[in-house]
């Protein structure tokens, strides 16, 4: 199954337009698919185009009276501003390696969250080939895997500029075992983390840290390191695969791992409202 998916979507990268449906289609139920193309994949981008943001500026500009002609057209229209307007709880970075083990943590982390709040939330795919200023929808950056991720120096930049611009990173080794080289690829001596901050110690962080009691009190201290530059948390890592819960989507036995994720937003964020996608 996954194959094929990534066969259409690789074909879609390609093909996609924001000014025309393919075949000459109905243009509003074109965009109203690409919405849950864009939805259901968590992919930001096709190729290079952010299809919300073109898609968004382009509906604005040509609404006449506050609609799109017909009603079935103004419906569709309206379906894409609205559901591609959910705040970004994650962002997950697409890189060379990887990167995708778990496919659909995010997806069912994010259908709990918006249960568990009755406030619709999303999740989306970055990449390193567009611009810092444009990865800014989430208030985390996730990077995870199992084994050693590969950065060029001018991705170690952009990371680093995220966290200077008020971005946070979370990264978390998967798969147990394997995991390990990701852990040692992160955290080590010379690892990323010491590449991207080298005058900053990544610390354990105490049980009483107000991320474990943000808003969930966590009956389990998953266990993290963070970097700090004295005035807030840089990065987080764990060495606890807090995907596979949210991959195989048990909220019962895995409780602490979805809780300590919505911490984490609420850590970050001060404890304020997530931003509309395509605020600016």
């Amino acid at each position: 199954v996954v194959k094929p998916l990534q066969r259409a979507l690789n074909w879609f990268d390609k093909h996609y337009s924001p000014s025309a449906s393919f075949g000459g289609g109905p243009y509003y139920y074109y965009l109203y698919g690409v919405e849950r193309i864009g939805l259901a994949s968590g992919y930001k981008y096709f190729g290079k185009k952010d299809w919300y943001k073109l898609g968004a500026t382009r509906l604005i500009n040509t609404q006449r009276g506050g609609g799109w002609g017909s009603v079935k057209d103004t419906s569709f229209a309206l379906l894409f501003l609205v559901r591609g307007r959910a705040p970004v709880l994650f962002n997950r970075l697409e890189y060379d390696g990887e990167w995708n083990n778990r496919p659909r943590a995010l997806a069912n982390l994010t259908r709990w969250t918006s249960r568990k709040f009755e406030r619709e939330v999303n999740w989306q795919i970055i990449n390193l080939q567009t611009e810092v200023e444009e990865w800014h929808d989430a208030p985390i950056l996730l990077i995870s895997g199992a084994r050693k991720p590969t950065f060029t120096p001018k991705d170690l930049d952009k990371l680093r500029e995220f966290v200077w611009q008020g971005g946070m990173i979370l990264s978390v080794a998967e798969c147990r075992t394997k995991g390990r080289v990701f852990d040692r690829a992160m955290r080590g001596p010379k690892g990323v983390y010491s590449k991207l901050f080298p005058n900053y110690e990544l610390k354990r962080l105490p049980n009483d840290h107000p991320i474990y009691t943000a808003h969930f009190r966590l009956k389990r201290r998953i266990p993290l390191r963070a970097i700090s530059n004295g005035v807030r948390i840089l990065a987080m890592h764990t060495d606890e695969d807090l995907l596979l819960p949210w991959q195989t989507n048990a909220v019962a036995t895995g409780k602490d791992a979805f809780e300590l994720a919505f911490n984490l937003v609420f850590y970050a964020t001060d404890r304020a409202l997530l931003r509309h996608r395509g605020t600016t």
